[in-house]
């Protein structure tokens, strides 16, 4: 069997939201989504979009912590003991 082929939905989840937080293509196209929404100079649409970008991140790490455990052993993230 591959090694890269997903073991279950879960796997699969991991790993797009693995893309999501870490893909350097991701990230530069919320930033220029974040640049945006802020005018020149405005502190506090600033401080909104950093607390926003936070608070995803958050979240997506989140999600990735209830899935570490349906990884399968040989996964680089799996919390199985090798």
């Amino acid at each position: 069997m591959k090694e890269d082929r997903f073991r279950n939905i879960r796997h699969a989840e991991y790993e797009l939201l693995d893309v999501l937080l870490k893909d350097e293509r991701v990230r530069e196209l919320i930033h220029n989504r974040l640049r945006r929404g802020i005018p020149q100079g405005d502190v506090v649409a600033t401080g909104r979009a950093n607390r926003a970008l936070d608070n995803i991140s958050g979240i997506i790490r989140g999600m990735m912590a209830n899935r570490i455990k349906n990884l399968p052993d040989t996964h680089i993230d799996s919390e199985a003991e090798s």
